[in-house]
């Protein structure tokens, strides 16, 4: 499904949601990908319409509308992280990725294809597509792939065929493409090495004597080459070090006026060259650039194209879709995070999900959408490593260099009246790391049972600030915090304090004023401890370099390795459910491990639609059993159907009511069951239908397929259902069937 929808259930205290209008109910093993799709690095135009390869995932925007649709991994995409985008006569459209192969979106189904190298690619790092009616020429990082147009025998119908593949690793210089383009018949490459041509005539691309090698020898101002476009049958070249002309023996540069030699695109647009630039877009007269459009975003352009209305959009590196209008550019941002990067999550008492970013700045996700922070609103500079909302309701952010943030925004998502508090070593105990004093790294926090705060003060070791709001420093001592670098901190229920650091595990006993360390002697499988989370049944679980292991309440140390589906020994972050199980990221997926059972589940891209095998940060929404993974490329949601435990009946969701066959209903759900509970099915004068017992509960829900003891589908007409719970509770109700 295509982000994002809303949904909701009587038994949630609230509703929940998501970006398409439909109102729906997530299903347990549901899959979606939150990604941010302001870095626009491919524009292709489509009956109207446009087509856009972001940095997270696949965008349809409809100008008439103003409306985006974002496709990700979960719709299946073949990767998130998009280079190039091109549309063929069919309608599809085609999509380049960064290690995810090519994809192809069919019109006609919107299902997906992959191709990858064992369909022939040349590699699965695709930078660019240039197509033409007959042929799709595809620039990867190991060379160029050739697809012709004709018959597909396992689709069915005509669309592009892989034809051939011509490999920089066999010989043939079309190394790290960067850029294609074609000029009457010959074929330009842009490469990281300068540019390569070859006659399309040639009788075997694959001989590396078909192809001509242009450098820096030839006038190209660099040899790393970014853009080529024709105009007027002259073709030019956008580098690292501007622009240039081949006039059919050399490169002339044409600089003149340029207010950034670092050139990311080129275009031809109403018959002048147009230049994205590191510093806005240019546009050239044949004598003399000049800056046009205006500002050009926060992070400059990326790509620029004129749609066949004459429009002009451009994507910048940031910010969402650009247009030019009345000779400004206008900014269309789209609904999401603000970055993909992710560095810290955290769901507050209201279930909002808080995102803060490696490169700086913080999201948060309501029911009304998103909403993004920067450091212009009050928050502090740096990448975001650490979110957490105390019980007063603020919400504090850590920074990688900042300090720390304090917001109260009234708990509305109107910034307007938003109330921001900053703290650094200017205003508090924080300290800056010893080599900058005004580098102040906050990236880890506990809350304690009496409402204190517990901070990882980077490089210096752990902050308290009590109710009172008084400061308390905690420095590495020998037999005490055994490091000032510390990544993790957790409070048992016992209400010692655990500190995760690069040098073992220290536990600090409030009451007592003790201290224990724990190593390698004492039954860690590694001293780099790299997260700590406290469970409700008083253990605690620690993530380690060389696996997880959990301290007992008795203080009894167990060590488990990682399941072999995870490929890794190395456990990056942690988190607890709302029945006791330990969800465990690694640099390879992530993985859900019941102490009960002994038993694993692993998510890894190769098994699952996680935005990225590198988890860096891990949060659940208990009450719904919502478990938010953060990655380098966006955020994914896994409806885990692991919820509270539900002693007793109170309200019972049970959709779709009215059953209609025809309109594709297959199922009745009974939602927000007590655990153990029972459902009856009887007739309006109560002769028993059909019984579905507890061990069919799924996540607190059960379907019944509207067929009889027998197996026989029952008639139409009104039935009765009776849930029954161990505990005596029942609940009754009515249900029509329509046949």
């Amino acid at each position: 499904m295509a982000r994002f929808f809303f949904f909701s259930s009587l038994c949630l205290s609230g509703v929940l949601f998501l970006l398409v209008s439909s109102v729906t109910r997530a299903e347990t093993g549901a899959w979606t990908t939150f990604s941010s799709i302001g870095d626009v690095r491919a524009i292709a135009f489509d009956a109207g319409d446009l087509w856009l390869a972001t940095g997270g995932g696949a965008v349809r925007f409809e100008p008439s509308r103003n409306r985006f649709t974002v496709f990700t991994n979960t719709d299946g995409l073949s990767g998130n992280d998009l280079t190039s985008v091109a549309v063929d006569r069919n309608r599809d459209v085609w999509f380049g990725t960064l290690g995810k192969g090519l994809s192809r979106r069919r019109r006609d189904s919107g299902a997906y294809r992959t191709f990858l190298i064992l369909d022939g690619l040349a590699s699965e790092r695709v930078s660019a597509i240039y197509m033409e009616e007959n042929n799709l020429w595809v620039g990867t990082d190991d060379g160029i792939s050739l697809f012709l147009w004709g018959r597909d025998v396992d689709e069915g119908r005509d669309t592009f065929v892989f034809s051939d593949a011509y490999r920089a690793s066999r010989g043939v210089p079309t190394g790290d493409v960067n850029d294609l383009v074609l000029s009457v018949s010959t074929l330009w490459v842009a490469t990281e090495n300068g540019v390569v041509s070859a006659s399309r005539n040639a009788p075997n691309l694959k001989d590396p004597a078909s192809w001509t090698k242009f450098t820096v020898a030839h006038g190209l101002p660099d040899n790393r080459v970014t853009a080529l476009t024709i105009k007027e049958g002259d073709v030019w070249v956008g580098t690292r070090s501007g622009v240039a002309r081949f006039d059919g023996v050399r490169w002339l540069p044409a600089n003149t006026g340029l207010f950034s030699t670092e050139i990311r695109d080129l275009a031809v647009i109403d018959g002048a060259l147009w230049a994205a630039t590191a510093a806005g877009t240019a546009r050239f007269d044949g004598l003399v650039w000049t800056s046009a459009g205006g500002g050009a975003g926060s992070q400059g352009p990326r790509t620029l194209i004129q749609t066949p209305d004459r429009s002009v959009w451009m994507g910048p590196a940031a910010d969402g879709l650009a247009r030019l209008v009345s000779g400004l550019w206008a900014f269309t941002e789209p609904d999401g995070p603000l970055l993909n990067d992710v560095a810290a999550l955290a769901v507050d008492k209201n279930d909002v999900l808080w995102a803060g970013f490696q490169h700086g700045g913080a999201s948060r996700l309501d029911p009304q959408g998103w909403t993004t922070y920067r450091v212009s609103d009050g928050l502090v500079a740096g990448p975001i490593v650490m979110v957490a909302q105390t019980p007063d309701s603020a919400v504090w952010f850590g920074s990688f260099g900042g300090g720390l943030a304090r917001l109260n925004d009234q708990g509305t998502r109107d910034k307007s009246d938003d109330a921001w508090e900053r703290f650094d070593q200017r205003n508090s105990l924080l300290e800056g790391i010893p080599e900058d004093p005004a580098f102040v790294v906050v990236n880890a926090w506990a809350l304690d049972p009496v409402g204190g705060q517990w901070f990882s003060n980077f490089g210096v070791g752990a902050q308290y600030l009590d109710t009172q709001g008084v400061w308390t420093t905690f420095r590495p001592r020998a037999g005490e915090l055994s490091s000032a670098r510390i990544r993790s901190i957790a409070v048992s229920t016992d209400s010692s304090v655990w500190f995760a650091t690069d040098n073992r595990l220290s536990r600090y006993f409030p009451s007592l004023r003790t201290w224990a360390v724990y190593g390698m002697t004492e039954g860690l499988p590694s001293p780099q401890v790299n997260a700590v989370v406290a469970a409700t049944d008083g253990g605690v679980w620690v993530a380690t370099d060389a696996g997880i292991t959990r301290f007992d309440p008795a203080g009894v140390t167990t060590t488990f390795g990682l399941p072999a589906g995870l490929n890794t020994a190395r456990a990056t972050a942690l988190a607890i459910d709302a029945r006791d199980g330990l969800w465990v990221g690694t640099p390879a997926g992530a993985g859900r491990f019941d102490p009960e059972l002994f038993a694993w589940e692993v998510f890894t891209p190769s098994s699952s639609p996680i935005a990225d095998a590198l988890v860096k940060t891990l949060a659940i929404r208990q009450t719904t059993g919502e478990v938010w993974i953060g990655t380098g490329r966006g955020i994914s949601r896994y409806e885990s159907g692991v919820l509270p435990v539900r002693p007793t009946l109170s309200e019972i969701d049970v959709y779709p009511n009215p059953f209609d066959h025809s309109r594709g209903d297959d199922t009745i759900t009974f939602a927000c069951l007590a655990d153990g509970s029972q459902v009856s099915i009887l007739t309006i004068d109560g002769l028993l239908v059909r019984e579905l017992p507890s061990s069919q509960i799924v996540a607190q829900r059960i379907r019944w397929d509207a067929r009889n003891q027998q197996g026989h589908p029952v008639t139409g007409g009104i039935y009765l259902y009776i849930v029954s719970a161990p505990d005596g509770s029942h609940h009754a109700g009515k249900i029509a069937v329509i046949r």
